[in-house]
C-alpha cells in the first residue's frame, strides 16, 4: 500500500544550524526509499533545491530497535547502536537528520523529534522517553564523529522478516 502524497511527513529541522544532528525524520514504513520524495519535497523550500542526499546505512541493514534498549542504564554505554543518519545537501543549506525507526513508540519517537530540533518538553513524552531521546542523540552525534564503535545489535525486522530497504 502506498502513502497518501497528502499525508504529514513527520520530521523536525532546527530553526538554526549549529548542531551535528539538525533534526530528525520518522518514517512511516521501512521502505524510507518509497517516502524519501515527500521528505525532499518538504525540505525544499527550507534547504533550497535538495540537490544530494547520502545515508550511512545499506538496504540490508535492519533499523535499530530503540525501544528495545535500555537507555537508561549502563548497557548504552556498552554497547552503542549504530544509528541511521541521513545528511540532505541543498542549495542554501545542508541538514543531517536523525532517522527514527518507523516501528519506535510513539512517546520515544516524538521526543527524539523534539530534542533534535530543540524543543523543549516536545508532545506528552514522559521523563523516561526525554532521558532517552537525549541519549541517542548524543550517540548519534558521536556516531557522526567516529567516536564510537558500532554494534548492529539489537535491530527489528520489518513485517514478515524482510530485510528493511532503503
Amino acid at each position: 500500500m502506498s502513502k497518501p502524497m497528502s499525508a504529514p511527513i513527520r520530521f523536525t529541522l532546527a530553526r538554526e544550524r549549529g548542531a551535528n544532528i539538525d533534526g530528525a525524520w520518522w518514517p512511516e514504513t521501512a521502505r524510507v526509499g518509497n517516502e524519501l520524495p515527500l521528505l525532499v519535497s518538504a525540505l525544499n523550500p527550507l534547504l533550497g533545491v535538495v540537490r544530494d542526499v547520502s545515508v550511512n546505512w545499506s538496504r540490508s541493514d535492519s533499523f535499530p530497535d530503540l525501544d528495545a534498549v535500555d537507555y537508561d542504564g549502563i548497557r548504552n554505554s556498552l554497547i552503542p547502536v549504530a544509528q541511521r543518519i541521513i545528511c540532505l545537501t541543498g542549495l542554501k543549506r545542508t541538514a543531517t537528520l536523525l532517522v527514527i525507526p518507523y516501528r519506535t513508540s510513539s512517546a520515544l519517537a516524538v521526543a527524539i523529534l523534539g530534542e533534535t530540533a530543540g524543543i523543549a518538553s516536545a508532545g506528552n513524552a514522559s521523563a523516561k522517553a526525554r532521558v532517552s531521546a537525549r541519549r541517542i542523540v548524543r550517540e548519534a552525534t558521536k556516531q557522526i564523529h567516529g567516536a564510537l564503535p558500532i554494534a548492529k545489535t539489537p535491530a527489528a525486522e520489518p513485517h514478515g522478516g524482510a530485510r528493511s530497504e532503503a
